[in-house]
């Protein structure tokens, strides 16, 4: 516990420096300053919850309880009774990646941090650097592996291989996509939520694999949303939520139809609501501002 205490420390002093003393860190140097990096450089997204923060509203919020009851449910039952949930009391942050595989498919790596006791969570492995808890024929086996300091990282066994050779190696992973540090840059790690997708890189990966299963060419997409090319995002969740979306589109005329083409959709929600007099549905509506500046739509 000390030597993660201490890494925790370097981790901290890290990020200050990366971020300059006056300036709260950002998305990108969170993912730089710490395990997140460690992500598949090739990932085409990443969320992270921060646990932590989400602690603080009362229990009786109805989401919380929907958090709770997944991980009885599921894959997430293996990890609960191999490791028991006290080993994750003091669960910080979890950072979800989309991982880009072979034949136009689609794995994801999940990265636990935390103050968690090393030396227990190792035992729970039993002596195994990866421990795969299940394997279905034609489908993404679920392993678990653990990484120095205590973190615990899930995924396919793939995957996993890449994180621990990322975590050995600073600066081959996630910490060198240019592309997605970019937009990790415009978002706030004090959020409870926060994020960025590829997006275009994630849409042709999809219209590639609907190819290979013989649906053809994907024409359901508006050519608006083509011209998007990539999303932050960030949000605080508690009684209330407050999210914001930043897309980043091609070019500027471009931009200008996205934003156009948003406020069109919520006239038309706010018609629909008024007909049927959808209270809660206008003060929703009501609450979202859409803004435009040069390739970047800001939806709050």
């Amino acid at each position: 516990m000390r030597r993660h205490s201490a890494m925790r420390a370097w981790a901290a002093a890290g990020l200050l420096l990366a971020c300059g003393c006056g300036r709260p860190p950002d998305g990108a140097a969170v993912v730089r300053g710490g395990l997140l990096g460690a992500l598949p450089r090739e990932s085409m997204g990443l969320l992270v919850v921060e646990v932590k923060a989400l602690r603080v509203p009362e229990p009786g919020v109805p989401w919380m309880q929907e958090m709770a009851r997944i991980a009885e449910e599921g894959p997430f039952r293996e990890i609960k009774e191999r490791f028991g949930m006290d080993a994750f009391k003091d669960l910080d942050r979890i950072g979800l990646a989309i991982v880009p595989q072979a034949d136009n498919k689609v794995a994801y790596g999940i990265i636990a941090e935390g103050a968690f006791d090393e030396e227990k969570m190792r035992q729970a492995l039993a002596g195994q650097e990866i421990v795969t808890m299940i394997e279905v024929e034609g489908r993404p086996d679920f392993s678990v592996t653990v990484l120095q300091g205590g973190d615990v990282a899930v995924g396919p066994r793939s995957v996993l291989e890449v994180i621990r050779a990322n975590a050995a190696r600073r600066g081959s992973g996630l910490d060198d996509n240019r592309a997605l540090l970019d937009l990790l840059a415009k978002v706030q790690p004090t959020c409870q939520v926060w994020g960025a997708v590829d997006f275009r890189t994630l849409a042709t990966l999809t219209q590639e694999f609907a190819r290979t299963q013989g649906k053809g060419e994907s024409n359901l997409t508006p050519p608006q949303i083509r011209s998007l090319k990539a999303l932050a995002f960030e949000g605080r969740i508690g009684k209330t939520v407050e999210y914001r979306l930043i897309g980043l589109a091609d070019a500027e005329d471009h931009a200008k139809t996205l934003a156009e083409a948003a406020r069109g959709l919520i006239a038309l929600g706010r018609m629909g609501a008024s007909r049927e007099g959808g209270a809660m549905w206008l003060e929703l509506l009501d609450g979202i501002s859409i803004e435009q500046s040069g390739t970047t739509v800001n939806l709050r």
